[in-house]
């Protein structure tokens, strides 16, 4: 869950365009994500998350330099502090899967200041519920980047802002909240 002391605005110079984080495995789709960066040859991409499929790293590892993916960076197993410079410094944050059941990591982006573009399934429905950053097909990734970095810098700060609330209520403190009636209830 995420703390308030952790929130950016979103504002400021940024490395990255797109970040996506997961765990390196091809239910994630970090392959089809370096297809889809290929198209974006003007965007700068970061693809961070733990290996526990090593043949799946080296193959991602391997299209990536057969095809020159040079605006590209992996970031395999990075501590957590490094994760979350590499969330703040990243624009748009990208989550692939497909009926993910929840995404804590696209909370987390959020909560760094990226505008989420997610997959319009599962448990992300919830986390963005604003419909022009989900997508239901790989074609429309593209559009929906380009759409969302197309932003002027008060839509961007607008919009993290407005995300940033709505995920306040996904704090440990707002689940035992929540949750505090049915469990009275229940006893």
């Amino acid at each position: 869950c995420v703390g308030r002391e952790h929130i950016s605005s979103g504002a400021g110079r940024k490395t990255y365009d797109v970040i996506s984080v997961g765990t390196f495995a091809p239910q994630k789709g970090q392959f089809e994500q370096l297809q889809i960066a290929e198209r974006l040859r003007h965007l700068r991409f970061a693809l961070a998350g733990s290996v526990w499929n090593r043949r799946y790293f080296r193959r991602c590892m391997e299209y990536k330099q057969s095809r020159a993916l040079d605006h590209v960076d992996l970031y395999p197993n990075l501590e957590r502090g490094r994760l979350e410079d590499l969330l703040s410094q990243s624009r748009v944050f990208l989550h692939y899967k497909r009926q993910e059941g929840f995404g804590i990591t696209t909370v987390e982006g959020i909560a760094r200041g990226c505008i989420p573009v997610v997959a319009d399934s599962g448990g992300q429905r919830e986390v963005v519920p604003l419909p022009e950053l989900r997508f239901r097909s790989d074609e429309e990734i593209p559009v929906k980047l380009r759409e969302v970095l197309e932003w002027d810098r008060k839509r961007v700060q607008d919009g993290v802002a407005a995300l940033q609330r709505h995920i306040a209520g996904f704090t440990v403190e707002a689940f035992r909240e929540k949750m505090r009636p049915v469990l009275t209830r229940a006893m």
